[in-house]
């Protein structure tokens, strides 16, 4: 999602699920990554609400495959 530049995530990485993690890469872009429950999403909107920040272009997305290998391998498959 996307919200003003420099938000607090501390409170939100305590609050996330196990396992998840958040950062702001570029200033002003969230990335929240972890198992995709509905417990996520409300505990990010939740934590928006109470920051008083609205969560602009908000988009759940799910890795594939290919994500996974770039990741694993560093490099594309030719």
């Amino acid at each position: 999602f996307r919200a003003r530049p420099g938000l607090a995530l501390d409170e939100l990485l305590t609050a996330l699920p196990a396992g998840s993690s958040a950062k702001e890469s570029p200033s002003g872009h969230y990335i929240i990554e972890g198992q995709v429950v509905p417990e996520l999403l409300a505990t990010v909107t939740t934590w928006c609400a109470a920051e008083g920040v609205t969560a602009d272009d908000l988009s759940i997305e799910r890795r594939t495959l290919e994500d996974v290998f770039l990741e694993l391998t560093g490099r594309e498959l030719r």
